[in-house]
């Protein structure tokens, strides 16, 4: 019993037996039948909604009643098989019960469909109606589920019917019984005897008469009128003349008022009554009465039936409510015909009715309400009514109809007042003045009235439209156009008719033509003619009576018309054709393509019906029908390199102006015609496919291929950067990029634009797309939108600050195993989900598991408790958001979630100790320092292996942990680990700290740190720990002390041995200890470890008594050491100077006596030393040459040759560093200053600048000095870019000599170049606007205003895209700078520029660019020599190529983003100057600012850019709505447009989108786009096919629909289940194997039955879903010996890995050899085992896969394998003729068997009792395509079997087989001969018999049994016994006597079957007389030559007769 359905976060669930029932709704909507036979079985449907929530349903009756059967077939349908009932639970018929529902087996769930079920037979009809009274008449009931009884007894009041029959289930019938006269009787049917089983008609049978028809339904109001009635029974035997009364008529009673009054004249023909209408002295007039008859006597009363006419004294004027009776199709009943006629009358017509001749016409006036008051209809005459000249007569109504009359007249003349509106017609009769009343007109007030409708009808004219000159024929259609329905014509129609044409405007006065009446229903008119284009009102004027006809007029125009344009759009830029379709445009013979212009207003432009800004296009061709003409350009007219005359999608009315023609109009023009407008632009149509998924999300996803349709997509100005733009469903657009069309460029293939779609859309959602052209004016920023929440942190456990030392990701220690502490997780946008209580639909899971979650009231902190967890475990904190959604029975549904960065950890941490080191005694205080360490059970140190066992104190932050070491526990001078143990209980709960504990002291320094090599110097270590004792206890006198001395041990590592020399302490103390230092073992520079050695320490390994002082850090060195280095002209540890320039070098032991006065060396040279000090050594530098640089060192000998003697360097002289301005002037003399350093050492007092042309050496350069500079003025010059090269500095002193003193490269080795000319160096700003207004671009640089430049600076902007070179002249320049202005209206969106300016020069001057001519512009810097220390010279400091700056981008630039106040805006979450965050849905405002957007302001300039609109884009996501760009603003508002789950994107603007409502799907319409969901896995390919197993789908957007139904194949699943917006639970359905792609369709509400209508929701799952199992087996038996090639068909069989064939539960196995997916064969087993007296057996079978290396899964065959001993069905055929072998086919089952058997031929037949015969095994198969067995063999023949006899024999198979020897059963099996008679003799006889007659002929041996027959079979023939004689092939038999003497020739025929069959000879035999042949005294047979009976030769053995001649044949044997 399936529940409910329970998932888990693994994609399986598990199906459960019992739970919470709401698993989704359902609903019952209809049952069909309601009613069932009692027997049962009866198929019951229940249509509702919902069934697949449950797994299991049962039907109940009366609530105790269960169906044999109730499936649950889809989701909409139950069908139940209904219980057998027994009559003692049945109380009544009908027997009616409550039908109610359970599902799954739970009384809770327990539905009523119906309470008005029906069990047992129903009632429907019965015939006939009525009978004679004496009864007889076959009477029938017609009904339902008769067959529950075996019986019924039908009862009249009681009385049984006779030969009551059961026919069927649907009719009973008998005889009816007697009854009494006029007896309604009740008639009730009784089944099967039981008085509670009865039901009875409602209805009653009646016994004699019945009148049903009364004609003529009315008559004279006085009487006296004949009328007849008809009806049934009137032949009643009761009622027949011979009945007393004897020849008695019927009597007939009238009764009106309650008085009675008898019908005159009566007469009877046994047919019908006719009788006289009494008069009835009381006011009948239009009055019905009863009608009674009485057959013999009055109490023979019968009625009228009440449900015919009733009989009405006086006339009848037939209508609606009172039809003509009796008329087939009362529908055609119409009254006046016609109903329409002319003004001036004379039309004849007929009014209907009954009783109009009991009148005269004198009596009768038709009237006709019109004004003022009703007048006569009818012409009367002269003489009035009843006159001579009356047109008023009485005739009837002919085609047989009794009871109708008419009145027939001509109408009179009416006036049409009022004309086209029909007026009431009513007839008044007139009763002689003696009656109650004289005048009556009907029909009366309270039947329907009749109408008649005077004078023309016109009903429409055959054109709408011609010239404007007039001249056209219109033909006018109607009815009644002659004035006169008698007289008029078309010569004198009877009024004069005239058309007028009324300005429809109301501006010209009507015109009035003439209209010809050609006849009664046409009239015509020719059309006059009327100003150009005019549209007129056209009705008509017959005479002034009937005017203004029709009230609506016909609206007619003058002049041509256009009906459409082809195309109706087009490209932009122009120049295609356009053709405008119409009529009439050179009709008037005077327009044609010289006179006639096409207008383009632009409505944009233009007030609403203006022209004033349009454009003329050429026009091509004129005809009558059609002009063509060719759009014109966009740039028509236009100067600037951008704009147009339209803008995207302008639309213009199109105007054709026929010229010279009609009255002038305004502006000179004569004829204008208006047609259709025109759009440039492109128009999309359609969309295919209509539907794609929602995502997956990815950077390509979906990618749903997707193709618009349209016109004119492929135009250059637009058909680049096309986007599409689809809505997301939830408040906002999706762009969709790299859109494209077809055919770049290629404007015959402007059709299509393809796409694929991004994710992001709402499922179940109809979108609109847009379709965005030429995107390009797209502006870029930084500022991003973020949508939705986000953590931003977790806090400490109880709100404590998080150590990130150690800690970069801020985890949070300290969680207790047990749980039940609370994080706080902080975020922003957290209420962007509120739960139903206004609380955050936000759950907390801890490692995917829910805890105890709560929220404060801002949003932006979730409290979670956390669960107990194991100690030391990390775990993520998830923060999951959402809302419930479909019929999920789960809680929640998550939407999506948030994982922290920080995680949660289950323990402290330890961080740091504090002191790590201690006493190795113990009882020293240590600090751990970490956090989370508050909570925990205990906290007990460890420090190795020990602890003091005392809690340790913790602080109130739990971020340290103070403790004690133990006492003695540790060695000495070794590293423990530390940890501190948190619980007593359980010993893992320990936090390691990851610093170790060190036990002993250590050292921190040794100083000094340097000793002389000699050794000696006294020195102190510092440290901590030196001196170690403790207190030997609480009350203990003396100290115990880890150690009492201490060494200090110099380690060389140059000893072999590696030993230490010691020296003894000088003085000790905790923490320091005193020592002279030894003499260094390996002389300058050793650098020993230092330790600290302890010899009476307890140590395990000698090496522990060491304490290291020193490392790689801290050193202790001995010999002297240099530290620092200095001189007067000093920088970057190198001195400069010159000869005896003083240095000066620092540091320690300078001055070891051990190594002796130390020297100072430069370089290779020793200088002079001045002074010697332990600390400083001063030197004066050697003689060397100018720009050398040499080493300094101090230099003790060889015994210290060491890199710790090397001080620095010193280079000799000063040094250049750099020219400043390295430009200038091409002029010259431009002043410029070198700088270096030390200018002034050196004894310098001469300093000159280099330049090339001045390289002498007497210092005569005019030059300025100043400290480390000099400065001077750059030669003249006439030459631009000229460079100078290696420019330097000359320096001069007493100590230079030559001209070498001098440098040209910097210390650094780089050349000093002087550049002249001007120097560029950029540009600002680097971007304008797109239309450049105003504009400009600063270039930047020196020297631009260059003297040498005497004419105007231009700038030049050189396109980098496709636009347009430009120059603009410089608005101003000074020294630093150029003003360029922007050209204006010169490019197009996404188009840069490069900028560079160009000067202008004489061409008179000396040019150093000669191809310049008179310009100048930059050109690229040549390449650089390699720097080389030579004299400056001079070069081309440029080239060839131009050089250019920028590139300068146009188009607006945003500069900021802020958030908006607008109404029903949101605020943001958070927001930035670069970001905001936002709600999912979006909603947020934002102000965007440019730096300028004018330029799509609207100022009705041609060249502006735009409609003043903008769309705003995030990432891809587009706003819900375009902005509007104000003049005067350069701020645009933007909503922020729904986004994703942790989605974010970068603001961009489309200024001027072009797209519009034409480039725009609408959803309203039916071209649009429908997200749907998607999915994007499925646990499983496969299901079995017994369906119920569990199909897990996964995706996203399920959560938009109510509902869904999972489909395989063809085949609904059992149900689906909504589980949240990703996941959907599918039960799979019983369904045969095969390929079943699975599909999802959902659907708004809970029905989802309706498939086919959701086709638009359904979305494909698994195409390759299969349904695995077993269709069929074949084939399917087989004997129980095995061997059968068994092959089982049906689906999936490849998808295991391994397959087994399993028989009878298992019993049996044997392997599977797949063959396909589909097929698979195995050989069945030997099963003989297994073998029971039942000769057949079913078993299962089974096929086992193993499937992805998971359990078996077992599929069951639907049919059994039938196992057993070989049984024979049939033989064919079933005889053989005995001579002749003949093939038998003997079909049977189990005869397949091993393929061996079967080849050996070990199948043999045995016929009866002779020798087996071989035989063959065959498979075939028939219609059914099973496949069948049969064995084949030969009969065996006479000739191959003397013995074998004619007859029947048992036919069997003998079948080698393990149990079985041969088949069970036999078949018969017939042998046959065919004799032949050739002659027989002798061919007479003695009419006594005895006569021996010989037959000789073919095919008589081999028979059964031999007879001879003599006579005529049937009738008199004999058969007597004859002998067959093998040797001479003949049959001898004995005459018998005859039997009929009269007959001489018999018949005579042989048998060889025992009399089966006969063969007649051709010739009789003949009986003789006796006397005759014998004579007087012979004795009968005497003479055998005399034949005793003739046989008749014309006698024949019919097939018919055979039998019967059979029949006698063995009687008489029998007698015999």
């Amino acid at each position: 019993m399936l529940s409910r359905i329970l998932f888990a976060t693994i994609a399986v669930f598990a199906v459960v037996a019992a739970a919470d029932r709401e698993f989704g709704v359902y609903e019952v909507t209809t049952v069909s039948p309601t009613n069932a036979h009692f027997r049962g079985r009866d198929l019951i449907t229940i249509k509702g909604v919902g069934f697949r929530t449950f797994s299991q349903v049962a039907c109940l009756w009366n609530h105790e009643w269960s169906s044999f059967d109730s499936r649950i077939v889809d989701d909409n349908t139950i069908v139940c098989e209904t219980p057998v009932l027994d009559y003692s639970e049945i109380s009544a018929l009908p027997f009616t019960t409550t039908l109610s529902v359970v599902f799954d087996g739970d009384s809770s769930i327990n539905h009523i469909v119906t309470e008005n079920f029906v069990f047992g037979p129903a009632l429907v009809s019965f015939s006939p109606a009525s009978g004679f009274v004496g009864g007889g008449e076959r009477f029938t009931v017609k009904g339902a589920r008769f067959s529950d009884f075996k019986s019924a007894a039908i009862f009249f009041d009681g009385k049984a019917c006779l030969s009551t029959i059961i026919r069927n289930d649907t009719d009973i019938i008998c005889v009816v019984p007697a009854g009494s006269y006029d007896q309604d009787a009740m008639v009730t049917v009784v089944f099967d005897g039981q008085e509670k089983t009865y039901l009875h008609f409602e209805n009653t049978y009646h016994y004699g008469p019945v009148i049903s028809t009364i004609l003529p339904p009315c008559g004279n109001f006085q009487g006296g009128s004949r009328v007849t009635l008809a009806g049934s029974n009137f032949a009643d035997p009761v009622l027949g003349s011979t009945v007393p009364p004897v020849g008695a008529l019927p009597t007939v009673e009238v009764v009106f008022n309650n008085r009675r009054y008898f019908g005159l004249d009566v007469t009877f023909d046994g047919s019908f009554i006719v009788f006289t209408t009494p008069f009835i002295d009381d006011n009948t007039f239009g009055q019905d009465v009863d009608i009674y008859v009485h057959f013999k006597g009055i109490n023979s009363k019968v009625t009228l039936a009440a449900t015919s006419f009733k009989f009405r004294y006086g006339p009848i004027v037939y209508n609606t409510a009172f039809p003509l009776p009796y008329l087939v199709d009362p529908s055609s009943f119409k009254n006046p015909a016609p109903s329409s006629g002319h003004r001036a009358g004379g039309d004849i017509i007929a009014i209907f009715g009954c009783g109009f001749s009991n009148f005269t016409t004198a009596q009768i006036s038709p009237l006709l309400d019109v004004n003022p008051n009703p007048r006569e209809f009818c012409i009367r005459g002269p003489n009035g009514a009843g006159g001579a000249q009356d047109t008023l007569i009485i005739t009837g109504c002919g085609d047989g109809n009794v009871g109708c009359e008419r009145i027939l007249c001509y109408s009179a003349p009416f006036d049409c007042d009022p004309a086209d509106i029909a007026n009431g017609l009513s007839v008044e009769f007139r009763a002689p003045s003696d009656r109650f009343q004289t005048t009556y007109v009907l029909p009366p007030p309270e039947e329907d009235s009749l109408s008649f409708k005077l004078g023309p009808v016109v009903t429409s004219i055959d054109k709408t439209r011609g010239r404007w000159t007039g001249g056209e024929t219109i033909t006018v259609t109607g009815v009644n156009f002659f004035s006169n329905g008698l007289v008029s014509s078309a010569a004198d129609p009877g009024w004069t008719v005239t058309a007028v044409f009324a300005d429809a405007d109301e501006i010209e006065d009507p015109v009035t033509v003439s209209v010809k009446v050609v006849s009664d229903t046409k009239m015509t008119f020719v059309t006059p003619q009327m100003p150009f284009n005019f549209n007129a009102l056209v009705n008509f004027n017959f005479d002034s009576t009937c005017e203004n006809l029709p009230r609506i007029p016909f609206a007619f125009t003058f002049g041509p018309s256009c009906s459409t344009l082809t195309p109706p759009n087009d490209i932009l830029s122009g120049g295609r054709p356009v053709t405008i379709s119409g009529v009439g445009f050179t009709e008037d013979g005077v327009s044609g393509i010289s006179n006639i212009e096409v207008r383009l207003c632009n409505n944009r432009l233009n007030d609403l019906d203006s022209c004033e800004v349009f454009e003329v296009p050429q026009v091509t061709s004129v005809s009558n029908t059609a002009i063509t003409f060719v759009t014109p350009s966009l740039r028509d007219g236009i100067s600037t390199a951008v704009g147009g005359n339209r803008l995207f999608g302008d639309t213009f009315e199109v105007q054709v102006l026929f010229n010279g023609v009609g009255e002038v109009l305004e502006d000179d023009v004569f004829g204008l015609l208006s047609c259709d407008d025109f759009r440039f632009g492109p128009v999309t149509s359609a969309i295919s496919p209509q539907k794609g998924p929602t995502g997956p999300r990815g950077a390509n996803s979906p990618g749903t291929k997707v193709t618009i349709t349209g016109t004119a997509f492929n135009d250059p100005v637009y058909n680049q950067n096309i986007r599409v733009a689809i809505e997301s469903g939830n408040n906002g657009y999706i762009f969709n990029t790299a859109a494209k069309v077809d055919g770049f460029n290629d404007q015959t293939k402007d059709r299509r634009i393809t796409f694929s779609t991004v994710w992001g859309g709402v499922a179940n959602t109809d979108a609109d797309v847009v379709t965005l052209f030429n995107t390009c004016n797209t502006t870029v920023s930084d500022f991003t939108v973020n949508w939705g929440p986000v953590i931003t942190s977790i806090s400490g456990l109880d709100g404590a600050a998080i150590n990130p030392a150690g800690n970069p990701n801020l985890d949070v220690y300290g969680a207790l195993p047990e749980g039940g502490q609370e994080i706080v997780v902080n975020g922003l946008g957290f209420n962007d989900f509120p739960g139903d209580d206004d609380d955050f639909a936000i759950r907390c899971l801890i490692d995917g598991v829910e805890v105890s979650t709560s929220t404060n009231d801002d949003g932006s902190q979730v409290t979670c408790t956390l669960p107990p967890r194991s100690f030391n475990t990390v775990v993520n904190v998830t923060l999951e958001f959402g809302y419930i959604c479909g019929d999920s029975d789960l809680p929640f549904n998550y939407l999506q979630s948030l994982t922290a960065t920080q995680r949660v950890i289950y323990s402290p941490r330890i961080i740091s100790i504090s002191p790590d080191y201690g006493l190795t005694s113990g009882g020293q205080q240590v600090t751990f320092t970490g956090e989370g360490f508050n909570g925990w059970d205990t906290y007990i140190c460890y420090f190795g292996q020990y602890s003091n066992l005392q809690v340790a104190t913790v602080n109130d932050d739990g971020t340290t942990v103070t403790c004690s070491t133990p006492y003695h526990r540790a060695e000495f001078n070794t590293d423990v680990s530390a940890h501190i143990l948190l619980s007593g209980i359980h010993p893992s709960r320990k936090v390691i700290s990851p610093v170790t504990y060190h036990y002993g002291p250590v050292c921190s320094e040794v100083l000094p740190s340097v000793a002389s090599i000699a050794g000696g110097n006294a020195a102190n270590i510092n440290g901590d720990g030196f001196i170690d004792c403790q207190d030997s206890g609480p009350n203990s006198p003396f100290l115990n002390c880890t150690f009492v001395d201490v060494q200090v041990a110099f380690n060389y590592t140059l000893n072999k041995n590696n030993s230490a020399v010691f020296a003894n302490n000088t003085g000790l103390t905790s923490t320091t200890v005193g020592f002279f230092a030894p003499a260094a073992a390996n002389g300058c520079g050793e650098r020993p470890v230092v330790s600290l050695y302890f010899p009476d320490a307890i140590v395990s390994d000698e090496s522990r008594r060491y304490v290291q002082c020193t490392n790689d850090d801290f050193v202790y060195h001995y010999g002297p050491l240099v530290t620092g280095y200095s001189s007067q002209y000093f920088r970057l540890n190198t001195a400069y100077g010159w000869t005896d320039t003083q240095v000066t070098i620092t540091g320690l032991s300078l001055a070891d006596p051990s190594l002796g006065q130390p020297t100072c060396q430069f370089g290779n040279t020793t200088g002079t030393t001045v002074s010697v000090t332990d600390e400083t050594v001063i030197c004066s530098a050697p003689q060397n040459k100018w720009d050398t640089v040499v080493e300094v060192s101090l230099n003790y000998g060889n015994s210290c040759k060491i890199q710790d003697t090397v001080a620095g360097l010193f280079h000799y002289g000063p040094v250049i560093d750099s020219i400043s301005p390295d430009f200038g002037y091409v002029a010259g003399e431009t002043p410029v200053t070198f700088t270096g350093f030390a200018f002034e050492c050196c004894g310098i007092t001469q300093y000159e600048c280099m330049f090339p042309g001045n390289l002498t050496d007497n210092f005569s350069y005019p030059t300025t000095f100043a400290g480390n500079t000099v400065t001077c003025n750059v030669p003249a010059n006439e030459k631009i870019d000229v460079l100078f090269n290696n420019v330097g500095v000359r320096f001069g002193g007493s100590f230079f000599t030559g001209n070498d003193s001098y440098h040209t490269l910097t210390e650094d080795n780089e050349v000093l170049r002087y550049y002249y000319g001007p120097i560029v160096t950029g540009i600002t700003p680097d971007r304008a606007s797109l239309s450049g207004e105003g504009d400009s671009i600063t270039i930047l640089g020196a020297g631009l205003d260059d003297p040498y430049f005497d004419a105007e600076v231009l700038c030049d902007f050189f396109t980098k895209t496709n636009g347009f070179n430009s120059t603009t002249t410089a608005s101003s320049v000074d020294f630093d700078s150029i003003v360029c202005p922007v050209p204006t209206f010169n490019h197009r969106c996404g188009d840069f520029d490069d900028i560079r300016p160009r000067w202008g020069r004489s061409l008179s001057l000396q040019q150093l660019r000669p191809e310049q001519g008179a310009n100048y512009w930059k050109t690229g810097l040549p390449a650089r020599s390699a720097a080389r220390p030579v004299l400056p010279f001079s070069s081309d400091g440029g080239s060839t190529r131009p050089q250019f700056y920028g590139p300068v981008v146009y188009g607006p630039e945003i500069i900021s983003v802020q958030s908006a106040d607008v109404d029903g805006g949101i605020s943001p979450i958070s927001e930035s100057a670069t970001a905001i965050r936002t709600r999912i849905d979006g909603g947020v405002f934002v102000t965007v600012t440019f730096d300028d957007i004018q330029d799509w302001v609207d100022e009705g300039a041609e060249d502006n850019f735009g409609t003043e609109l903008a769309w705003c884009l995030f990432g891809n996501r587009g706003s819900p709505s375009v902005s509007v760009i104000t003049p005067g603003s350069n701020s645009i508002t933007c909503e922020i447009p729904s986004g994703a789950w942790r989605f974010s994107g970068q603001l961009s603007v489309i200024l001027d989108p072009h797209a519009d409502f034409d480039t725009t799907l609408i959803s309203l319409f039916d071209q649009y786009w429908h997200w749907l969901p998607f999915a994007t896995n499925v646990n499983k390919n496969l299901a079995g096919p017994k369906g119920y197993e569990s199909i897990v789908v996964t995706g996203a957007g399920f959560c938009q629909y109510d509902s869904v139904v999972c489909t395989f194949g063809n085949t609904q699943g059992v149900q689906a289940d909504i589980v949240n917006d990703f996941r959907v639970v599918c039960q799979s359905p019983p369904a045969s194997p095969g390929l079943a792609p699975l599909t999802l369709t959902f659907c708004s509400g809970s029905d989802c039955s309706a498939v086919s209508d959701n086709a638009l929701n359904t979305i494909p799952v698994l195409e390759t879903f299969t349904i695995a199992g077993i269709t069929n087996i074949s084939p399917r038996e087989g004997p129980r010996c095995g061997g059968t090639n068994l092959t089982i068909t049906g689906a999936g069989f490849s998808l295991f890995e391994r397959l087994t064939c399993r028989f009878n539960q298992g019993r049996f196995e044997s392997a599977a050899t797949l063959l396909s997916d589909g097929s698979v064969y195995c050989i069945t087993p030997d099963t003989t085992s297994d073998a029971v007296s039942n000769p057949v057996t079913c078993v299962d079978v089974a096929l086992v896969g193993r499937f992805k290396d998971t359990a078996d899964i077992v599929f069951e065959s639907p049919v059994t394998f039938e196992i057993g001993t070989p049984i024979v069905f049939a033989s064919d055929p079933t005889s053989a003729w005995i001579e002749v072998k003949t093939e038998v086919v003997v079909i049977g089952e189990y005869f397949n068997g091993d393929a061996l058997d079967i080849q050996e031929g070990k199948y043999k037949c045995v016929f009866g009792d002779l020798d087996p015969i071989p035989a063959e095994f065959y498979y075939f198969t028939e219609d059914d395509n099973e496949l069948k067995t049969a064995i084949v063999c030969d009969t065996p023949t006479i000739f191959s079997e003397p013995d074998l006899k004619t007859g029947t024999v048992d036919l069997e198979i003998i079948f080698a087989c393990n149990d079985a020897k041969a088949t069970v059963n036999k078949l018969p099996f017939t042998f046959f001969q065919k004799p032949d008679i050739d002659d027989f003799t002798p061919k007479e006889g003695a009419e006594v018999g005895g006569t021996q007659v010989v037959v000789t002929g073919e095919h008589l041996g081999g028979g059964s049994g031999y007879f001879c027959s003599f006579g005529t079979f049937g009738i008199d023939n004999q058969v007597v016994s004859a002998v067959w004689d093998p040797v001479e092939a003949t049959i001898t038999c004995v005459s018998p006597s005859n039997v009929v003497s009269t007959n001489v020739l018999v018949d005579f025929a042989i048998s060889v079957d025992g009399g089966k069959t006969f063969v007649r000879a051709e010739e009789p035999f003949q009986y003789e007389d006796v006397t005759r042949v014998c004579g007087d005294n012979d004795a009968p047979g005497d003479n055998p030559n005399v034949p005793l009976v003739p046989i008749n030769s014309s006698s024949l053995l019919a097939p018919s007769f055979l039998l019967a001649l059979l029949a006698v044949a063995f009687s008489r044997l029998f007698l015999f």
